[in-house]
């Protein structure tokens, strides 16, 4: 059997690796078609990563000590309390599974059928609205009784008298009178408001914790990790590339061959110009941190006193397609005129220095050379998207007078309505589209399908359960994983794992403003960036400096 793993290993790794190229370039994975596509990817690769830790032994981690000599330890034995192994050290738990479980274990709770007496404690508004929706919860109904309950309750239609017409003969209907559907009481209510949506999101997140806990373990190989972040730079050139050229030459439809279904505006891939905002900015980051050290090892390699590194004579080919890379998404960035991913972009780093002290000798310049990129980058910016483009930056002086800011605002406060309304268990998971029209006036002008704020639509979704799990998760992001990130130093990895943990926190305040998670391919990155961090912190041993060379082997039988 044990023939199989190094088979098993490259089918998880070229399955995470097809994954990241598909999601975006299928416009964002917004469609049934795409996440169905994705949603088998992920599957296969967690099948064969089950049959991996079956079959496989406990790894090993191989380091140099201070003399120069390979020493192994088991991982399980030597990480204490901070690894957490189960199957003999084949698994490591990152700790965010447990919470990511159990908000899993809500989100299906809200869509069981479930007693009406348990709805009613649980969630008295969504019983009120069961009670409200039929004119005899509990029993079958005829077509005579769905139209007396009709025209009899409150709001009802009303004639030019401005009442119902008086008793008389009544109206005798075309429709035969004969029962129709059981009512939902009788075979049982969810709390979701709309269970087929509960059921549809929450194999996408398992789906996602799927390849959150695939990542941890494969990407503390560091080889791997390696291999996913080129290829997240490599796609993010691409994808700005295409933005670029398309805005240039645009014609009215994605790739030029495939007009827009939904509103809104388009660029490169995505149907809309936040989302491609969204894909570009959690990845920026850590392309930036992977020039400037493909850059270092060039000047390690220039240095005739130093050891060569390994195929070192590739390095300098590889750092000028990725400077492209990084021009390519700085320009397409400013260019696709997102307002909110360039502001939180921009605070993020602002933070990273905050946290991050500049050190002697290279901070200064490393700070200089990227203020060079984003004023070129922003002149290019300039040839790219016109006056309109900086009219939009423009408008941020004076936020209470921007329309989309003000529509924004009016989301999220009917949003926060709604989670007090359904303060437990909230409406179901997915099922906000539904409940919003309760909240909106004035017909479908103002329906929106999402609450343009990540942090209040989970609220009013799964309520103070889900809201308290998720708080939980993200608590344990910012203490074990990110904050750690944003701070470390000593480490030939360390600007690619400041770059990751840049784009994390961008996208965290992101969410603030947008529902850029919500997007299938987005949400996909963003996991896989909490991955990589994860799996870059379980790599190494507490309390020991990361070593000059590090890596990851398995022990041979």
């Amino acid at each position: 059997m044990r023939g199989l793993l190094p088979h098993l290993d490259r089918v998880i790794d070229l399955g995470l690796i097809v994954l990241l190229v598909f999601t975006p370039l299928a416009f964002g994975a917004v469609e049934d078609w795409a996440q169905a596509i994705a949603q088998i990817l992920i599957a296969v690769v967690f099948a064969a990563w089950v049959l991996k830790i079956t079959w496989g032994p406990a790894p090993l981690i191989m380091h140099l000590d201070p003399a120069g000599a390979h020493t192994a330890a088991t991982e399980v034995s030597r990480r204490g309390r901070r690894r957490r192994g189960l199957l003999g050290g084949r698994v490591v738990l990152s700790g965010l599974e447990v919470p990511a479980l159990l908000f899993a274990g809500v989100v299906a709770f809200q869509a069981m059928p479930l007693t009406p007496e348990t709805v009613v404690r649980l969630s008295p508004r969504t019983a009120a609205l069961a009670a409200d929706s039929h004119p005899a919860p509990g029993r079958a109904v005829t077509v005579r009784e769905v139209e007396r309950w009709l025209l009899e309750r409150e709001g009802a239609p009303t004639g030019p008298s401005g009442r119902l017409p008086p008793a008389g003969p009544p109206a005798h209907s075309l429709i035969p009178d004969e029962a129709v559907a059981t009512p939902p009481a009788a075979a049982g209510r969810s709390l979701s408001l709309a269970p087929a949506a509960t059921w549809r999101h929450l194999g996408i997140f398992l789906g996602y914790l799927g390849v959150f806990l695939v990542g941890v373990n494969h990407w503390r190989d560091r080889r791997h990790a390696d291999r996913a972040v080129a290829t997240l730079a490599a796609m993010a050139g691409v994808v700005s590339l295409l933005g670029i050229l398309q805005k240039l030459t645009w014609n009215g439809r994605i790739y030029w061959l495939r007009a827009p279904t939904q509103g809104g505006s388009v660029f490169g891939p995505f149907v809309n110009q936040n989302h491609f905002a969204g894909y570009v900015e959690m990845i920026l980051p850590a392309m930036v941190g992977l020039t400037v050290t493909l850059w270092l090892r060039a000047r390690l390699e220039r240095d005739p006193t130093a050891r060569a590194v390994e195929q070192g004579e590739r390095t300098l080919p590889f750092l000028v397609l990725l400077g492209a890379a990084v021009v390519f998404g700085v320009v397409a960035l400013l260019a696709c005129g997102s307002r909110g991913g360039v502001l939180a972009l921009s605070v993020a780093g602002a933070a990273f220095l905050l946290l991050s002290p500049l050190r002697q000798g290279g901070g200064w310049k490393g700070l200089a050379a990227g203020l060079l990129l984003v004023a070129v980058a922003a002149g290019v910016a300039q040839r790219v998207g016109g006056d309109r483009l900086w009219a939009r930056y423009a408008s941020l002086a004076d936020p209470s007078g921007e329309p989309s800011f003000a529509f924004r605002l009016d989301t999220a406060r009917r949003t926060l309505q709604m989670a007090a309304d359904f303060p437990l268990v909230g409406v179901g998971l997915g099922a906000f589209d539904v409940a919003y029209s309760m909240y909106v006036p004035g017909g479908r002008v103002n329906r929106t399908g999402a609450a343009h704020n990540d942090y209040a639509e989970l609220l009013a979704e799964t309520g103070a359960a889900g809201g308290f799990l998720a708080a939980a998760a993200l608590l344990i992001l910012l203490l074990r994983y990110l904050l750690p990130a944003l701070v470390r130093s000593g480490s030939p990895r360390q600007h690619v794992i400041h770059g990751l943990a840049v784009g994390v926190l961008a996208m965290l305040l992101h969410s603030a403003y947008d529902f850029n998670l919500q997007i299938y391919s987005n949400g996909l990155l963003f996991v896989v960036l909490v991955a990589l961090l994860a799996a870059d912190r379980l790599a190494r041993l507490p309390g020991e400096p990361p070593p000059a060379t590090p890596q990851v082997a398995r022990a041979r039988g």
